[in-house]
């Protein structure tokens, strides 16, 4: 069943929609859990609008996307319902990461934005940021568990939250941080743009500290997703997709017998396309996503699954065989700065249990939809959050 995407806030103008992917770890998968404890309401929390200031321009007046009459009524109705976050002006700042934490979705973007929402009641609202390091700083990608969040920036650092923010720098960062993963507080992978001083693109952090763990042999390469196993499985490991087609893996499971730095992965890729995003169920289901390409990994070999029309920037599934991607119409979106004119676009992985392929339809999305950067959902409530440029945030119930 293909997905319909509804676009949340302002008025619904009739635009095309095609764009990148993104795919989202289910809870029922997370190894650290996000369903138990929380951080108490009222904590933290303020007016969004007031705290981020005026935006460019109001939601739903159609921009430079051409406007006319609402029509709506004309087009097919959608599952996907779009949200927005209360204020006394509309919220239009651009969210680049959606995750669980604190038993709550949260999102970051641009400007140092943190919201989040309870998802049980369906209201968003500001969490109280860190102190943006400059001006220009943006918040790239966040990961939590049920009582610490951890988010990466553009300026080489990683804010952390239990009972409040504290600081830390990656070492050899020139700056870019693009994603985040983790198992426990303890034990979180953060990759980015290539240091050459320390000729890496990953880092670890052992809850005291940020350690470069540079690929042997050397990949000089910008990196832009991270994901791995349950590393209590035989044969776990850690994936990070970028640029060029660059996948560099990190086997831990006892089965592999040793514990080596990042390598090149084994089942290599014959394609240069540029990957985004990465996420599975498993060791033997792991997609992998970017310029019009979803490729799917089955623990043998890494093959093209299709080549949507798409820039994908985020994956996420419901389950084994299951995924749903999101992205943008043009390269260059979900930056933080001012992209190309583009529309979002959404397809859904779909697995053909008899034959053994894929399908990856595209998705209904609401007209003049802004390019979608993020995707993540919560098994346990079936519910899956899209966000993107100009405060978009779609929500559709499984």
């Amino acid at each position: 069943m293909g997905l319909s995407w509804a676009r949340l806030g302002g008025i619904v103008l009739l635009g095309t929609v095609l764009g990148a992917c993104h795919l989202i770890l289910p809870l029922s998968a997370a190894t650290d859990g996000d369903t138990d404890g929380h951080r108490p309401r009222g904590d933290g929390f303020q007016d969004v609008a007031d705290m981020f200031g005026e935006p460019d321009r109001p939601r739903g007046d159609g921009g430079s996307d051409g406007a006319g009459a609402d029509i709506s009524s004309d087009l097919p109705s959608s599952p996907w319902l779009e949200e927005s976050v209360p204020g006394s002006v509309p919220f239009t700042k651009t969210l680049l990461d959606v995750n669980g934490g604190l038993s709550k979705v949260i999102a970051v973007g641009e400007d140092c934005t943190v919201i989040q929402r309870d998802l049980d009641n369906g209201k968003w609202s500001a969490f109280a940021p860190p102190q943006c390091t400059t001006t220009t700083t943006r918040f790239t990608a966040v990961w939590g568990t049920t009582s610490a969040l951890f988010v990466a920036t553009n300026d080489s650092h990683v804010h952390a939250y239990s009972s409040g923010w504290s600081k830390k720098m990656v070492p050899y960062s020139p700056g870019l941080l693009a994603d985040l993963w983790g198992v426990s507080t303890s034990d979180v992978v953060v990759v980015g743009d290539y240091g050459i001083q320390g000729n890496t693109s990953t880092w670890s952090y052992n809850g005291n500290s940020w350690f470069p763990e540079p690929p042997s042999p050397s990949v000089d390469a910008n990196l832009r997703g991270v994901w791995g196993t349950d590393p209590g499985l035989q044969d776990a490991f850690r994936l990070a997709v970028g640029g060029s087609g660059t996948l560099l893996w990190k086997p831990i499971g006892p089965i592999w017998g040793f514990v080596p730095a990042w390598a090149p992965f084994l089942w290599g890729w014959s394609g240069s396309e540029d990957f985004r995003a990465v996420w599975g169920s498993g060791p033997t289901d792991v997609f992998i996503v970017g310029d019009e390409v979803v490729a799917h990994f089955d623990g043998n070999a890494l093959n093209k699954a299709g080549t949507p029309l798409c820039h994908f920037h985020g994956v996420w599934g419901s389950g084994p065989h299951s995924a749903y991607a999101v992205g943008s119409t043009a390269v260059g979106a979900c930056t933080g700065n001012p992209g190309p004119m583009a529309d979002g676009c959404a397809y859904q992985v779909i697995h053909d249990p008899v034959t053994g392929k894929y399908s990856i339809p595209p998705s209904l999305l609401p007209p003049n939809t802004k390019p979608l950067c993020s995707i993540w959902g919560d098994t346990s409530t079936k519910k899956v959050f899209a966000v993107g440029e100009s405060g978009t945030i779609l929500r559709l119930d499984l």
